[in-house]
């Protein structure tokens, strides 16, 4: 009898553990399909969120791009205001030049000798007082 229970003992070991390696076969298996359905289903997903991000950012590079070129045709329109503004500013100190004559000071005009002479002499009297200018001005008559 104790050689039947072994020898039953030992069947019922050998189908459990076959039933156990084919159970966890077949888990092992199903695991894998799952894990491979969850990754596709969230690289689709992450893949689909991808793209309205690159797409999110080339709106905004191209407005980024347009209002640049925007602040920077202004700059210029700008630009070239003051470089307009420059000559023609230039133009009228060169129109100035040759119209009038350059500043006549008293050494252009007297020897080294005389010069101590025009430092001593009050220049003062040939220009006419406040009061006296505004009584000739008052005086003339417009044509």
């Amino acid at each position: 009898m104790p050689s039947v229970v072994w020898e039953f003992l030992g069947k019922a070991v050998a189908f459990l553990g076959a039933t156990g390696l084919t159970a966890a076969v077949i888990a092992r298996w199903m695991a894998a399909r799952v894990t491979t359905r969850l990754e596709l289903g969230w690289k689709h997903e992450y893949d689909k969120r991808l793209e309205e991000f690159r797409a999110s950012i080339g709106t905004r590079v191209d407005l980024v791009s347009a209002a640049v070129s925007a602040a920077t045709s202004g700059h210029l329109a700008a630009q070239e205001r003051r470089l307009k503004a420059v000559e023609t500013l230039w133009a009228s100190v060169l129109s100035i030049r040759d119209k009038t004559s350059s500043i006549i000071m008293f050494y252009s005009i007297m020897l080294p000798g005389e010069y101590p002479q025009v430092l001593k002499t009050d220049l003062s009297s040939g220009i006419p007082s406040r009061d006296k200018f505004l009584r000739d001005l008052r005086g003339r008559q417009c044509p």
